[in-house]
């Protein structure tokens, strides 16, 4: 290891494997640096074996390896410096180990735009047949480009039955420039078979309070029996049944109810919300 590799800038451990990110390790003919590699430790038998992951089209400063987390047979790794459509855009990389860990799908958010950070975070869980891959971009600055590092956070679902994929971008609902939304994410299974992601959002102005605060974002991801969301959006989105499309649903806020007596419908396609309550009985 070089002084600079910066061997164990993010771990991450499943069972008998320990994943180890060096974003700033160089290539061995020295041309490149710091466009990082992954070490995949796997103890069995007794002993330690190695397997080092390098990104598929190493750049000068991609950081690949800046965040790494596992789960099962896939691994991501994120590389915020990769040029993705623009410098510094990042990328995201799933890998799926069978001999050994093969590249299946790089991740790239939908805006993918100069200085994102994309996969400056990444995360990873399962859902029934699906795959959960969350990957944090804290320095997007929003749909317009007028929010500087507001951030954000896209989660990718693989469905195993049809090898598929989809995504969903999170955002916080207040949030504004440089609150450097998706520094750090994560996903874990809930009770039953929901899901639920915290985010944080390292520097988030709050008023008079001061500058640098921070907070951390709670998503509760609930389907209902049949398998699609049934809720997203706040109570008065509710109450408006003009909002109650298949196609266009209220994504990304807060506090969600659906009253009692109502019948919210069979929601095709992804959403979220947060703070979902659903009255007794109600699935």
């Amino acid at each position: 290891m070089g002084q600079t590799d910066l061997f164990g800038f993010d771990v991450k451990v499943w069972n008998q494997t320990v994943v180890v990110g060096a974003p700033m390790k160089g290539v061995s003919n020295g041309n490149l640096m710091d466009e990082g590699a992954v070490f995949v430790y796997t103890y069995s038998l007794g002993a330690w074996t190695e397997e080092k992951i390098a990104a598929p089209d190493a750049q000068f400063q991609d950081r690949f390896g800046h965040s790494v987390d596992i789960k099962d047979d896939y691994l991501i790794v994120g590389a915020p410096g990769t040029e993705g459509s623009a410098n510094a855009a990042g990328l995201a990389f799933v890998y799926k180990h069978n001999v050994a860990w093969d590249l299946i799908k790089t991740l790239v958010n939908d805006d993918n735009q100069q200085g994102d950070a994309f996969g400056f975070s990444v995360a990873t869980g399962e859902r029934g047949s699906s795959k959960l891959f969350l990957v944090g971009a804290p320095y997007w600055d929003g749909l317009t480009n007028l929010e500087n590092a507001r951030g954000a956070c896209w989660l990718f679902d693989y469905q195993l039955a049809d090898l598929s994929w989809s995504n969903n971008i999170l955002t916080a609902g207040n949030g504004s420039s440089n609150d450097v939304f998706g520094d750090v994410a994560t996903i874990e299974k809930g009770a039953g078979n929901s899901m639920a992601t915290a985010v944080s959002s390292r520097i988030i102005e709050t008023l008079p309070s001061g500058y640098g605060v921070g907070a951390v974002y709670f998503y509760s991801l609930a389907y209902s029996t049949s398998g699609v969301w049934t809720a997203a959006g706040d109570d008065d989105e509710w109450d408006n049944t003009e909002n109650w499309s298949d196609d266009q649903v209220p994504n990304g806020l807060t506090n969600v109810t659906i009253p009692d007596g109502l019948s919210p419908p069979n929601i095709s396609g992804n959403a979220f919300c947060r703070n979902l309550s659903i009255p007794a009985g109600r699935t």
